[in-house]
């Protein structure tokens, strides 16, 4: 927990939240990817929710840890993931892979803590950044082509016709540019890894999560995180 003590008297600020059975459970029988995203609270008290997601041996998703934050930036994320880290082990312990929409601060805490760490980017919202830039049907099944296959000469393939077929012309940015800005092993499953042995492109795992506490999400924070810990030890048992 830590309290912003430059208000009197002082008020929460955050508050980490990670139970020892979900995370010996995560450490011991879990594959090694963790899915990490915010999202925001809905009732009187602002602020966002940070959570780190796994997924058990049957595929179900996982809650590894949970954080109330003022606001996702950097500094909220090197928090929680400092204190994620020294709960499950460090990244030169375990060797962990993350996945994640390149949220604000994130990339930046996840380079600073975990160094070397693989990181993926979720393919569904890269492309919906990339299509804000660059439409058509013919370069959106490009893109996942390049992104999908187990190829590596087949990538490289595919993001040549993509420069041949959208060429440069005067100062704007070409398809090819954009994609080649973001290094192969954050989006293309050929250069991912083996370790891991997830070929998981999109992060589904928080979605999901976020989808499921939806309800929790407009609830005071002590009851938000009662909320959440009720609502997954039912689905874990059943889903045992």
């Amino acid at each position: 927990m830590k309290l912003n003590k430059e208000v009197n008297p002082p008020v929460l600020q955050r508050m980490y939240f990670c139970l020892r059975g979900m995370r010996d459970s995560f450490t011991e029988g879990c594959r090694p990817l963790i899915g990490l995203d915010g999202c925001f609270l809905k009732g009187l008290f602002k602020g966002q929710l940070l959570a780190a997601i796994g997924r058990d041996p049957n595929d179900n998703i996982y809650p590894i840890a949970v954080a109330y934050v003022e606001v996702e930036k950097y500094d909220s994320w090197e928090w929680f993931l400092n204190l994620l880290l020294r709960d499950i082990g460090s990244q030169n312990e375990r060797g962990w892979a993350f996945i994640s929409d390149r949220q604000k601060g994130l990339l930046e805490a996840i380079a600073e803590l975990a160094p070397g760490a693989e990181h993926r980017f979720c393919l569904r919202h890269m492309y919906n950044n990339f299509k804000g830039k660059f439409k058509g049907q013919e370069l959106k099944k490009m893109f996942w082509k390049a992104a999908s296959t187990y190829s590596v000469n087949q990538h490289l393939k595919i993001m040549a016709e993509i420069q041949k077929i959208y060429p440069k012309k005067g100062a704007e940015q070409t398809p090819y540019e954009w994609l080649a800005e973001i290094p192969p092993v954050h989006w293309a499953r050929c250069f991912f890894p083996t370790k891991t042995r997830y070929d998981v492109l999109v992060n589904n795992m928080n979605e999901s999560f976020n989808h499921i506490i939806m309800e929790a999400r407009e609830l005071p924070i002590i009851d938000m995180f009662e909320w959440i810990r009720k609502k997954f030890m039912a689905r874990i048992q059943v889903k045992r």
